[in-house]
Order: structure tokens, then C-alpha cells, then sequence
């Protein structure tokens, strides 16, 4: 994974993947200023926590949800929606990357 990180920093603005059972946002890390990555792997399972030790811009555990790209030519969105035990969504801003 460090590898493909590192292929992509300088070229891309965002990295999407959907790996662990959560939702999760992470802001820049400093070997690649301007990149975020966004995790998106909720909708089926849910997890309990953090698997790795980076802190999250923005991270849901332990309910279904999704995230959902907003891009317009001066910024990208990313939306994070969640389902409540409920069955209550929420949605809520979860990043927002801005040109220039």
C-alpha cells in the first residue's frame, strides 16, 4: 500500500478505497502534502474501530453508511452518510478540498 501511496502522491488530489468496515477520511499525511484518502467500505459490515494508528479527519464506526463525492470545478465534497440503529441517515460534510 506505501507503494501505491507513493505513486500517486503528487499526481493525485484524492485517493478512494474501500478496504476496512468503516468510513474514514484522512487529511494530508506529511510525505505527501495535498492528498487525502477516502475510505468507504461501510455499506455491508460494520467494524468496531480504527484498524491502523493514522488519525481520521473524519471516521464513523460501528453502523452501515457510504460516502458520496460532491466535485465541482473549484473544490471536491466528500459527504459522509450514516444509518442509525433506527434507521435515522444521517449525512454530514466530511472534507472539502478546494483548488488553488
Amino acid at each position: 500500500m506505501r507503494d501505491l501511496y507513493g505513486a500517486a502522491c503528487g499526481v493525485a488530489d484524492v485517493i478512494l478505497s474501500g478496504h476496512v468496515h468503516a468510513l474514514e477520511v484522512f487529511a494530508p499525511q506529511p510525505g505527501c502534502a495535498g492528498m487525502w484518502t477516502a475510505v468507504s467500505g461501510a455499506a455491508g459490515e460494520v467494524g468496531d474501530g480504527p484498524v491502523g494508528v493514522r488519525p481520521a479527519a473524519f471516521a464513523a464506526y460501528g453502523q452501515p453508511g457510504f460516502l458520496r463525492l460532491e466535485i465541482t470545478p473549484d473544490a471536491l465534497t466528500v459527504w459522509a452518510y450514516t444509518v442509525a440503529e433506527d434507521g435515522v441517515v444521517t449525512a454530514r460534510e466530511a472534507a472539502r478540498l478546494r483548488r488553488g
